[in-house]
Parts: C-alpha cells; sequence; structure tokens
C-alpha cells in the first residue's frame, strides 16, 4: 500500500502532502523534496526521519498530533523552513537536528510540553520569535553555534528553572541577546502553496513595522534564565524585564 500521497507542482517536485501509513516509525522515502503543513496530522508515528534530499518543510507537520516523540534530521540543509514546525506536539520528547543547517522559525516548539532537553547545533543559523513559548518541562538548551540569530521572547511561558548552555564566551551571548531594532517584513512568498512571512534587516516592501528584539523577555518579573557560557566559564543572569542588565556570575 502507497504510504505516501505526493504531488508535483510547476517547477516543485516530490512535494509530500499526506502520510498515510499505519507504522510507527518511518524515514522520508527519497522521491520526497518539499514537506507541506500538516502531512503527518492524522498518523500514529512515534519517529520519523527527515531523509537527505528535502530541501523545503512547512509547518505545522504534526498539526495536534500528541502521537510524535522523536524526530530525527539525516538532511544536509533545509534551505527554505517555515511555519511552527512542532507546534501543539505534546507527546514530542526528541529532536536531533545532528549537522542538518537549517534555521528555526518562529513558535516551533510552542506547547511540546514533554519536551525536557534540546541540543542546537552549529548548523542552526537562528531561532525565531517565542519558540519555546508552553514548553513547561523544558530544562536545558544547548546552543552551540556562537554566531546565532535569536528572536525575542524565545522562552516565553517556558520552565521558569530553564538553564541554558551556550559554547562560546558570555562577551558573545551577550552581544547576540541584546536588545535591538529590527524590521519585520510580511511577504506573500510561497513555499509548495503555504503563505509565510520573513524578517529582512533592509526590508524592500511596502509595508513594514519596527520591532525590538530580546529573548529573554515576556515572562513573569521575577522569573530569571541562567546561561553557562563554556568557553569563559561565566554564568549570565537574564531577567525578563529588558530594562534590567544582565548580571555575570564568575
Amino acid at each position: 500500500m502507497e504510504d505516501w500521497k505526493t504531488y508535483d507542482w510547476g517547477s516543485c517536485t516530490g512535494i509530500l502532502e499526506e502520510y498515510t501509513g499505519n507504522v510507527k516509525a518511518t524515514r522520508t522515502p527519497e522521491k520526497v523534496r518539499h514537506v507541506i503543513s500538516y502531512a503527518f496530522s492524522s498518523s500514529i508515528l512515534k519517529e520519523l526521519t527527515i531523509s537527505d534530499g528535502i530541501v523545503s518543510i512547512s509547518g505545522p507537520l504534526f498539526g495536534c498530533n500528541a502521537n510524535i516523540e522523536r524526530v530525527i534530521f539525516e538532511a544536509e540543509e533545509i534551505r527554505e523552513v517555515t511555519g511552527q514546525l512542532f507546534r501543539y506536539c505534546s507527546g514530542l520528547r526528541s529532536v536531533e537536528f545532528n549537522s542538518c543547517r537549517m534555521r528555526i522559525p518562529d513558535l516551533s516548539f510552542w506547547d511540546c510540553t514533554s519536551l525536557e532537553t534540546i541540543v542546537l547545533p552549529r548548523s542552526i543559523t537562528s531561532i525565531g520569535d517565542e519558540v519555546f513559548e508552553g514548553c513547561t518541562a523544558l530544562k536545558k538548551v544547548v546552543i552551540c553555534n556562537p554566531d546565532i540569530v535569536l528572536g525575542k521572547n524565545i522562552f516565553d511561558g517556558a520552565n521558569p528553572k530553564l538553564e541554558v548552555d551556550f559554547i562560546g564566551n558570555s562577551e558573545k551571548f551577550l552581544e547576540i541577546s541584546s536588545v535591538r531594532k529590527r524590521n519585520e517584513v510580511y511577504s506573500n512568498a510561497t513555499s509548495a502553496g503555504n503563505y509565510y512571512y520573513h524578517f529582512e534587516e533592509s526590508p524592500d516592501t511596502t509595508w513594514h513595522v519596527n520591532s525590538s528584539v530580546y529573548p529573554f523577555g515576556r515572562r513573569e518579573a521575577d522569573v530569571v534564565t541562567k546561561v553557562h557560557c563554556f568557553e569563559d566559564g561565566v554564568t549570565l543572569l537574564f531577567y525578563a524585564d529588558a530594562q534590567k542588565a544582565p548580571v555575570r556570575l564568575s
């Protein structure tokens, strides 16, 4: 029985529309190049491997599916990633990015209430806004790319006892996490038929607004996030209030 419903659209070939199999672990077939939203929303999958050859993904992949527990990325690079990848995957416990080069869009782990630890390797180039919102069980995030681009309110509504390991020095983390302004650019560019928005520093568009960016804001006033910087052995304390300067502990 065919488990993969695919189609071609113009120059885009191998678009995965829906997985219809009844197994609990599988991997995307070689013919698939693009995965669109809700492709796995009705599956009973507990484990999914994103094989090499995938070049674009549009989330949410699983909708409100609570079955999925583990996702493994074997793709070398996913050039286009949009949407809230794992939104409402309340059973998700593990995501292994390995060396896959990609960005993580806004709200990608929204309400993943079983996720406790996640490692973001050097191949992860940016983390969008409110990525870990509602991750109430999240205890540890490891960031391995010292030049990663951080969005705003990354840990909004996450476990207040969350700690972050940063494979870099404290000065670099202070640089990438400082309050700044950026332009939000809304575009009707499409990926396999799915609309999304993206961010640019120098927009060429008819409408945009300035937005403050601060990774640790919009939480309870007394919440403090600890960031352990491995390169120089410094721990930084970040307050929810962006007006409070981070505290450095040697």
